[in-house]
């Protein structure tokens, strides 16, 4: 049986990866993802201590010595700023992979990015907060809040909730840099001037064809009710999503088409912004109802949401798993390196370093994975009873999974949890021995070119 689904599975997904690694748009996609895999890794650590999952004074200490607010720093410049570095990095690609300058294509993706992004905050002053609190205590609301705006890139709108937008215009740039370059727009210049002159001044003509375009997106999206790009893309997504109702099918569904979405790169965020707030209703509705001594009202929503989410959106855990068995050097290399991080559920090494973005062998397992997890555990919660403590909700978002059903759902929840870590890392498991493969016949077939070019250089 395994046999049969192996080659059927080479017969259709390999041609499959082949194809996409033709195509020079899908290609640089996920060339421009997997070329960041090492700014995830470089503050994996950070994240891990600054969230430190064990109940203890740590967080408190690290609040109160004001370490917390560089640990937040780090992160704010790498996984926050995700778009940033998604829409330089995919410009790049696209404009190598189209025979020009990647480093202009690139420049000219990030460029327009922040072209388009958001570029103001507003604060109140002490001031005006002070009058509208006066006024509201004579029973009468005539203050007025005194919000002053400033020129700033907010933090929220250059991280994953971003990613569609950035990707969007950063290939809309780095088609136009290519399209304009072959027609002969760019500049030629002497052989006398420097390389990096004229290299540098040859998209001139160009750059003000990508300016003009981004800017009038920008003008565009400001007469719309969210007033930019970004807000709007979001606005679209999020409201649909927001009408859901707190069930598990909804829920299921949810974190279905995060897993989706995060396939084609697009980060979970994106969806996981437009639940938060019914999130954390549900969170504290179960701790009020717990507190009371009264029947949780979404308990077995909050069993199924774990396990609809194990290492991450896609269910990523049973990957690791799965790459245990792995025999190519290659993916030895990406376990090592992905399974501390993936144990705190942070799968962005796993993502861009397998790589499962665009890698139609992962689709599969990536989409099915969160439906047959959270149907198999809504099963299991209807055929055997669990006793749910609600208060693991607020344990911070780097906790183990290992951790938070023991404590939160006693064995009863383990035992779930194992059953669907099973089924998780054999759903995973067949695309993995694929993968492995084809990775460990390039390894042999280059282990054998070198060994003839060493014979051919010794003789």
């Amino acid at each position: 049986m395994m046999k049969k689904l192996e080659e059927l599975m080479t017969k259709t997904l390999l041609p499959l990866s082949e194809k996409i690694n033709r195509n020079i748009f899908l290609s640089s996609l996920s060339e421009s993802f997997v070329r960041i895999t090492f700014i995830i890794l470089g503050i994996s650590l950070i994240a891990i201590v600054g969230y430190w999952p064990i109940p203890s004074g740590w967080g408190i200490w690290l609040r109160e010595t004001g370490i917390m607010t560089h640990v937040d720093a780090v992160l704010n410049a790498s996984t926050n700023a995700m778009a940033i570095y998604i829409s330089y990095s995919f410009a790049a690609a696209y404009s190598k992979n189209s025979g020009y300058n990647s480093q202009n294509g690139g420049m000219l993706g990030l460029l327009s990015f922040l072209i388009v992004s958001p570029q103001t905050l507003t604060f109140t002053t002490k001031q005006g907060m002070t009058e509208v609190v006066q006024t509201f205590s004579k029973n009468q609301i005539t203050g007025q809040l005194d919000v002053t705006p400033i020129n700033a890139f907010p933090i929220s709108a250059l991280g994953g909730r971003s990613l569609l937008v950035a990707l969007f215009i950063s290939f809309l740039a780095a088609y136009i840099f290519v399209k304009m370059s072959k027609k002969g727009f760019a500049i030629k210049l002497p052989d006398s001037i420097p390389p990096m002159v004229s290299e540098s001044l040859s998209p001139a003509i160009i750059s003000v064809a990508v300016v003009l375009v981004a800017f009038t997106l920008r003008i565009i999206f400001s007469y719309t009710a969210e007033g930019n790009m970004v807000d709007w893309c979001n606005f679209i997504i999020s409201k649909p999503l927001s009408l859901l109702t707190a069930t598990p099918i909804a829920f299921i569904f949810i974190l279905t088409l995060a897993s989706f979405m995060w396939f084609f790169g697009i980060h979970p965020n994106v969806v996981n912004g437009a639940i938060s707030p019914l999130l954390y209703t549900i969170i504290l509705e179960n701790i009020a109802a717990y507190q009371h001594g009264t029947p949780l009202p979404y308990g077995t929503l909050a069993i199924v949401l774990g396990n609809t989410i194990l290492g991450g959106a896609g269910c990523t855990l049973g990957l690791l798993i799965a790459l245990l068995f792995a025999k190519s050097k290659r993916y030895k290399a990406i376990f090592k390196i992905a399974v501390i991080p993936s144990i705190f559920n942070i799968n962005e090494p796993l993502i861009f370093g397998v790589p499962v973005v665009l890698n139609p062998i992962f689709f599969i397992p990536m989409v099915v994975s969160p439906p047959v997890l959270g149907l198999t555990t809504w099963l299991l919660t209807s055929l055997i009873k669990v006793n749910l403590n609600p208060l693991v909700g607020l344990m911070p978002w780097t906790t183990p999974i290992f951790l938070t059903k023991p404590l939160g759902s006693g064995l009863a929840g383990t035992f779930i949890l194992a059953i669907c870590l099973v089924l998780n890392t054999l759903i995973y498991l067949p695309f993995v021995k694929l993968a492995d493969k084809q990775a460990l016949e390039v390894e042999q077939a280059e282990e054998i070119l070198k060994s003839e070019t060493e014979l051919s250089l010794q003789s």
